[in-house]
């Protein structure tokens, strides 16, 4: 048996998120029906976290199991090639067996881009979320901090199939910076729940809009409720940034 890790990007606006789902074309059911297809092998490919529907990565790491031995640039065209390109792999190797992806690493970075609509052209409106304003660093670099440190983060995440998933994670750093006309939000964590960054963005603007008070943040975490409101950023602006 060979342990193949890949480091890939996507494109996710091709996408309904990156998880295998019955019906539905995602990134792992793309990977693994191409590896299928091409060498008749069946695999349960394993990532070091999963995107929704439009959320794209700049760097993902998965591995898969496969029986054959086979040669490894093979294997990374065929899956650049039918995925139309979509998929990048940046890196493709083999390694220990007991290596997991989701495991073996135990820090995760998201961006989320996003401008005023003046700033994005056509062909940028799948990679860059839409705002109506323009944003003050140091007014939402204020609103971002408070999500910084270990909580429970059932108020800012969607409702798990699993009732034993343990909602406590560690946010290490939470911040913003400008470039060219364009706001970039990193969010760095241990690990996240499900759309959790997307829910932090969105609260965090909510909050800057003076749509809600910064106090819910706060109650959030005081009081912790998986049904509370949650105020979703779109997903086209978000990035699964780096793994480490």
């Amino acid at each position: 048996m060979n342990n193949i890790k890949i480091i890939y990007q996507y494109d996710g606006s091709n996408y309904y998120g990156s998880q295998r789902q019955k019906d539905k074309i995602t990134v792992q059911g793309t990977i693994e029906d191409i590896l299928k297809n091409s060498f008749n092998e069946t695999v349960n490919m394993i990532s070091s976290g999963r995107t929704d529907k439009d959320v794209h990565a700049k760097m993902q790491i998965s591995n898969f199991i496969l029986n054959k031995d086979i040669n490894l640039n093979i294997i990374k065209e065929k899956i650049e090639k039918y995925s139309d390109y979509s998929i990048k792999i940046l890196s493709i190797e083999k390694v220990d067996i007991n290596y997991n992806s989701r495991y073996n690493n135990n820090e995760r970075t998201y961006e989320y881009i996003l401008s005023k609509q003046e700033y994005i052209s056509p062909f940028e409106r799948k990679y860059i979320a839409r705002i109506k304003y323009d944003i003050q660093i140091d007014k939402l670099n204020d609103i971002l901090k408070h999500f910084i440190g270990s909580h429970n983060f059932s108020s800012f995440s969607k409702k798990e199939n699993k009732a034993d998933k343990n909602p406590m994670r560690t946010i290490y750093d939470c911040y913003a910076i400008e470039k060219d006309k364009r706001i970039h939000i990193y969010v760095k964590g241990n690990s996240f729940l499900k759309t959790m960054v997307r829910i932090i963005i969105g609260t965090s603007l909510a909050v800057y809009e003076n749509k809600i008070k910064i106090d819910f943040i706060e109650d959030g975490f005081k009081n912790p409720n998986p049904d509370a409101k949650k105020y979703v950023a779109p997903g086209n602006g978000l990035y699964l940034y780096e793994v480490k």
